[in-house]
């Protein structure tokens, strides 16, 4: 902890003003005696440091804050009633000679949603803002607290003699151990696999993790355990350090014009992203809620705006993520389904295509679809609350579609048009549309040209009643295909010498939707954002006359609302 005190990049903030939590336990020492209570921190004048635990808590019945008890947790706890990791956490952060302590279950209340959701929406600084993080790492719930029988003799390396080559009588030490065993007690442990931690762990400037085998530290610098107490070797981490993922923006380049490409802000949204959609939530319907506070420091950093798990500054190329094969849609209604955040399991973001530097410029990537509008409508005024319903508004070439019978029940779908034009169907899941004899829609949004060969990604969609779509995959096209999608305007445009660089055509997102102007643009288009019953004929009508002409002569963009 001393050591890491003076690290200079474990110790800056996106924001280092005085900041400090809502509430906060105070375990003053009473004459000798540990006093226990629950305080809010607004009647304090001068913050001073706290830690911050972090725990799994499984299907353990333990003490909560609930509004029936708050006033008597103000009045003092009793040591007795915590459960075993919590009384661990407490020991801990006294040993370190620390006054308070934050634990999620006593100070947050658990009974208030309003309560929740403004103490969620703080989490990035709850976080960033504590001097360290203690991590119940190999405890399956609250019971099982942070520090176990261990075996010293088994984490120990082993020293083997071996003969030195070409040599009789001469010997040399090794030492076996294995050489995966950081992401094994880690990377694969019981609370590091919660949905929760995966922004803890992020923001936290300093973790101590509680392992069954030794204690493990992880900062910015550096990676330890007892073991290795100066550093675990770099061979020992094929992975990497995971708290590399977000750069410092203080000490590091700004993303935007990051030189190192691992640095960009398609690499490091990708990396969390993949990393944080595979953990488990005990509650699936907080999939937005225990990310937030990572996407409030990327904000910051990326000097962008996340609207539905989406950058709104990198759409619509955003709206090309992709699902594991072991992805399920949400049993009920929790975003559009252009938006992740509707489907359980992993997702993996966007990565626009490697092009060399030297070709960036004549060959870069172009949005061949344009964002007209997208609105998000929440069942309250806090960021977090629940979304009831959305819309984005896309203008593009739209092309009807029928995929084979012998992809029934497949996510992957090799598709042609036209006989020789081919395109690759991903899948959202094994969606019911994918039927026999099913038909659908695809639109091109992201076209790629490198040298002659032309790369293309875009929306897989299904037609509702309404006359609205609904996303149910992406497709890849190659070159033949890529050409086949695009308008008259992008095919002169890529044509030429250059193409549209990073910017959707004709308008640019940024411009589209800074300020207040989604809300504009949402009463703007309140009454045709989906466009209603009435409607639908004239909608119908519309699409059968695309889906009637040969695709190769489409090459009028069409407008659609997708839900």
């Amino acid at each position: 902890m001393n050591d890491c005190l003076s690290h200079t990049r474990c110790n800056q903030l996106v924001d280092d003003r005085p900041w400090w939590p809502t509430r906060l336990l105070d375990l003053r020492d009473a004459d000798g005696n540990i006093n226990i209570r629950l305080i809010e921190t607004k009647a304090i004048e001068c913050p001073e440091p706290y830690i911050t635990l972090s725990h799994r808590w499984g299907d353990a019945v333990f003490l909560k804050l609930l509004t029936e008890n708050l006033d008597n947790l103000k009045a003092g706890i009793s040591i007795d009633a915590l459960p075993r990791t919590f009384c661990d956490a407490i020991e801990v952060t006294r040993r370190f000679k620390i006054r308070y302590l934050w634990v999620d279950s006593l100070c947050i209340l658990q009974d208030s949603i309003d309560d929740w959701n403004r103490e969620a929406s703080q989490m990035s600084g709850v976080y960033q803002h504590a001097i360290c993080n203690i991590a119940a790492t190999g405890a399956v719930d609250s019971t099982e607290g942070l520090f176990f029988d261990k075996n010293l003799f088994a984490i120990r390396p082993c020293k083997v003699s071996i003969p030195v080559r070409n040599s009789v009588a001469e010997f040399k030490n090794v030492y076996v151990m294995d050489y995966d065993f950081w992401d094994d007690r880690i990377g694969r442990a019981p609370l590091i696999r919660r949905g929760w931690v995966v922004q803890e762990r992020l923001l936290a400037r300093r973790v101590l993790h509680s392992n069954r085998d030794q204690l493990y530290w992880e900062c910015r610098e550096r990676s330890a355990c007892e073991i290795f107490p100066n550093a675990i070797p770099e061979s020992m981490m094929p992975l990497g350090h995971f708290k590399d993922i977000v750069p410092n923006p203080k000490l590091d380049e700004d993303v935007s014009t990051a030189s190192d490409p691992g640095n960009s802000k398609d690499v490091i949204w990708s990396k969390i992203l993949s990393s944080y959609s595979r953990a488990e939530l005990s509650n699936p319907d907080d999939r937005e809620a225990a990310l937030s506070g990572i996407l409030r420091m990327l904000e910051g950093i990326f000097d962008d705006t996340c609207i539905a798990g989406l950058w709104r500054r990198s759409l619509p190329a955003q709206l090309l993520w992709w699902p594991s094969g072991s992805a399920e849609p949400s049993p009920h209604y929790r975003a559009p389904s252009w938006s992740w955040l509707s489907i359980n399991g992993q997702v993996y973001a966007y990565r626009p295509g490697l092009i060399k530097e030297t070709d960036r410029d004549t060959f870069p990537e172009s949005a061949t679809a344009e964002l007209e509008a997208i609105d998000i409508r929440r069942s309250g005024e806090s960021a977090l609350s629940s979304i009831t319903s959305g819309f984005i508004r896309l203008r593009g070439i739209l092309v009807p579609v029928k995929w084979p019978k012998a992809y029934k029940y497949h996510t992957n779908v090799p598709l042609t048009i036209d006989g020789k034009e081919d395109l690759n169907i991903h899948g959202d899941f094994d969606h019911a549309s994918f039927a026999v004899d099913s038909a659908g829609w695809i639109m091109q949004i992201i076209a790629d040209r490198m040298s002659e060969e032309f790369h293309g990604s875009g929306l897989v969609l299904q037609l509702t009643p309404d006359g609205s779509f609904r996303r149910i995959g992406i497709f890849e096209s190659a070159d033949e295909g890529t050409r086949y999608l695009l308008s008259r305007r992008h095919r002169e445009i890529m044509a030429g010498e250059k193409g549209l660089g990073n910017k959707t055509p004709e308008r640019d997102v940024e411009s589209l939707l800074a300020g207040d102007s989604i809300s504009e643009v949402a009463d703007h288009l309140k009454e045709e954002q989906i466009p209603p019953l009435s409607r639908q004929e004239t909608v119908q009508d519309q699409l059968a006359q695309v889906a009637d002409h040969d695709p190769k002569e489409i090459a009028e963009e069409q407008t659609i609302v997708i839900i």
